[in-house]
């Protein structure tokens, strides 16, 4: 009996060195899943960061884009209005010369009846 009641005193011993170390093993398993919880959230929000950052970087760009495109059609529509009134004006003014020749033939043709009406 004295074998037994060492045997269950190292059975016991044996039982308790194992549950302290599965308890250990479960302890250190909780921590390395805490670490990686804490590690994958940090990962999660440094991509969100880092996707922010970039989603604003191409706005900008595309805001930068769009209004040069402005500028540059702002200016060649300013040039197509300075353009037509330059036309308008050559136009108007070969008009007005056609309409001034007109007015003077039609005076010297009024002239020249008054004249041969009188003489």
């Amino acid at each position: 009996m004295i074998y037994s009641t060492y045997i269950v005193s190292i059975s016991e011993t044996v039982v308790v060195e194992l549950a302290k170390e599965a308890v250990e093993a479960i302890r250190r398993a909780e921590q390395e899943a805490d670490q990686i919880v804490k590690d994958a959230s940090a990962k999660g929000a440094k991509m969100i960061a880092d996707a922010k950052n970039e989603a604003n970087g191409r706005y900008e760009k595309r805001i930068s884009e769009a209004r040069e495109k402005a500028r540059i059609d702002l200016e060649a529509a300013g040039q197509q209005g300075a353009d037509l009134i330059t036309k308008t004006l050559r136009q108007a003014e070969k008009e007005t010369e056609s309409l001034r020749k007109s007015a003077e033939e039609k005076e010297q043709t009024a002239i020249q009846w008054i004249l041969s009406n009188i003489l």
